[in-house]
């Protein structure tokens, strides 16, 4: 099981719209997760597992992160009602 970060961390918010793929013998996820602050921001990890139940978080993550203002990764402002 893939657990949010305690404390803040870029995945504390919660972790969803995971795709798993089984890569030589070994299965890779790509998941989407958000910081616990408003307004939150969404970025892409990556995980590992050998067994599907037992998953280590890439050193590296976010691995897709939010880019600078105008860049293709950029963060699009909150919309507002």
């Amino acid at each position: 099981m893939l657990c949010p970060s305690p404390g803040g961390e870029w995945d504390s918010g919660g972790i969803y719209k995971a795709a798993v793929y089984e890569i030589g013998g070994r299965f890779v996820m790509f998941y989407n997760a958000k910081t616990d602050s408003e307004p939150w921001i969404e970025q892409t990890g990556l995980a590992t597992s050998d067994d599907l139940v037992h998953w280590q978080k890439h050193p590296a993550n976010p691995v897709l992160r939010v880019g600078p203002e105008g860049a293709w990764t950029a963060a699009s402002p909150p919309i507002r009602s």
